[in-house]
This record gives structure tokens, sequence and C-alpha cells, in this order.
């Protein structure tokens, strides 16, 4: 269903640095637009893909983004959990 987990996050002094476990078929790469997910995967906002080393892309959000430990992203083009298209 094109949804990775977080499987990093960290406060800096400005900003929320996100880890997100690159796996399967469906890669993620540099400037990638992925839809956020809560723990519920309910969308929640955005984040663009900064970086991709080897099992790992890298994010940035400001620190006001609606954000928390067991969250998800999710490739756009793929189908919600739900079933429809978001």
């Amino acid at each position: 269903q094109g949804i990775f987990p977080i499987m990093k996050l960290s406060r800096s002094k400005d900003r929320w640095e996100i880890g997100i476990g690159v796996h399967g078929e469906q890669k993620i790469f540099a400037g990638d637009l992925l839809r956020l997910l809560n723990r519920r995967l309910e969308p929640v906002g955005e984040l663009c893909i900064d970086c991709v080393r080897d099992e790992m892309a890298q994010a940035f959000l400001d620190l006001s983004a609606d954000i928390a430990p067991g969250y998800f992203v999710q490739k756009p083009s793929a189908a919600s959990v739900s079933g429809f298209k978001v």
C-alpha cells in the first residue's frame, strides 16, 4: 500500500529530523513528496524527502508539524488503507 514506517524521529533546536525505513519494490527518492500518517493511518500532513542512503530516507519538518513516534508516511500514488484515493 506504499506505507513506510518512520524509524527515527529526533528534535533539534529548529526542526524535526525524520528517518524513514525504505523497503520492498516501492522506492523513495530525494524530492519525493509523501503523505504523513498518524498511528491510525489517517493523513495529518506532508513531507519532502531530503536524501536517501542505503535503507533510510531522511526528511525534515518544522517543529510545529503534527508528528509523533509511531507515525508513517505514504507515497501519494498509493491507495489509502480505507480503499479510496485521498
